[in-house]
């Protein structure tokens, strides 16, 4: 118990990269489709790719109800699917399917399935309790890790930062998706924002 004890202390949250980064304040200001193509073009950077933009671009997005509702729509009907742990064999271990009975799994799920929407994403498992049992998980946002040069970076736009893809943090960090990945919302973005501005249009028509 008590080396099990020493191992949560040496992995404290306030010891993980997600906790050293510097956040920024989440925009709800509009965006257009010079921003969409701004956004595109630092996130696909051959040299020093920044998806800080793109980040915000796509919580913008998700403002959209219609857009949100059918990604829950599939984030949720694979969170409340049932499963189970079985061997090469076919044969269920419970006790191992037991210790995937928890939040920090749904959290985890979700996370990977929206990779299919947001790109590449990397996620964080460091959180453990006394007995050394996953406790949660942590999205590290999309602008604070370069996938290219593999690295978690501290501010937006930083060249340098932690390996989490090699050396000892590598296995507390999972990454899904391929380096240049960019998700289908940043092929949808077009139309979203072109809705959204027919019915700003449609509001200004109203007024006058």
């Amino acid at each position: 118990p008590q080396k099990l004890k020493a191992v949560s202390a040496a992995l404290s949250p306030d010891k993980s990269y997600s906790g050293q980064l510097e956040m920024e304040s989440i925009t709800m200001q509009s965006k257009n489709l010079a921003e969409w193509k701004t956004a595109i073009q630092l996130a696909t950077d051959p040299e020093n790719p920044d998806r800080s933009s793109l980040r915000t671009l796509y919580e913008n997005l998700m403002l959209d109800n219609h857009l949100a509702s059918v990604i829950d729509s599939r984030i949720l009907y694979c969170q409340r699917s049932t499963f189970k742990i079985v061997s090469a064999t076919g044969e269920e271990n419970e006790e191992l399917s037991a210790l995937f009975e928890r939040t920090w799994f749904e959290e985890l799920v979700r996370l990977i399935l929206m990779a299919r929407f947001q790109g590449t994403t990397l996620i964080e498992l460091f959180e453990v309790d006394v007995l050394g049992e996953l406790n949660d998980v942590t999205e590290i946002p999309l602008g604070h890790f370069n996938p290219l040069k593999g690295i978690i970076i501290k501010a937006p736009g930083d060249s340098k930062g932690w390996d989490y893809k090699e050396g000892i943090m590598a296995n507390y960090y999972l990454q899904i998706g391929k380096d240049k990945d960019l998700g289908m919302l940043a092929q949808v973005a077009p139309i979203v924002l072109a809705k959204k501005m027919g019915i700003s249009v449609e509001k200004v028509r109203d007024v006058i």
